[in-house]
């Protein structure tokens, strides 16, 4: 149970602005239901109710990331001592993404001349293969 007090310690976030009228409210049950992964709800509200969000161990910051952005939690509640491990899965994507657009460059480029230094294997190989191999 968290207080509506607790809540309203960050506005302009959507649990700061939780009504009855909400679709994900439950007039028979009297709650709020929010299909979310529970371990990083826990993390966003123990950072709502301390004022710093501290990252586990166990929970990958991407998580930590899309649940801090649906519930509109500013990146600046994020502790310096977990700053790194939250930036962290964001650097490495990134590199991971350069990599991978760097060899398909590398791919693409190479491949034509790939291409050329088969046909010439060929052509020693096989003096008859082609026209080009006939030519001395």
């Amino acid at each position: 149970m968290v207080l509506q007090s607790t809540l309203a310690n960050f506005p302009n976030t959507k649990l700061s602005d939780l009504s009855q009228l909400s679709e994900n409210y439950d007039p028979l049950e009297k709650e709020y239901f929010f299909d979310r992964d529970p371990e990083a709800f826990n993390v966003i509200i123990n950072a709502i109710s301390s004022g710093e969000l501290h990252m586990p161990t166990h929970i990958c910051s991407a998580i930590i990331r899309q649940e801090m952005e649906f519930w509109k939690i500013p990146l600046n509640i994020v502790s310096e001592c977990c700053w790194k491990v939250f930036c962290q899965f964001e650097e490495e994507n990134q590199i991971r993404k350069n990599l991978k657009q760097e060899v398909e460059i590398y791919e693409s480029e190479h491949r034509h001349g790939m291409k050329n230094s088969n046909e010439m294997w060929k052509n020693l190989e096989n003096p008859g293969h082609s026209n080009f191999s006939l030519v001395r």
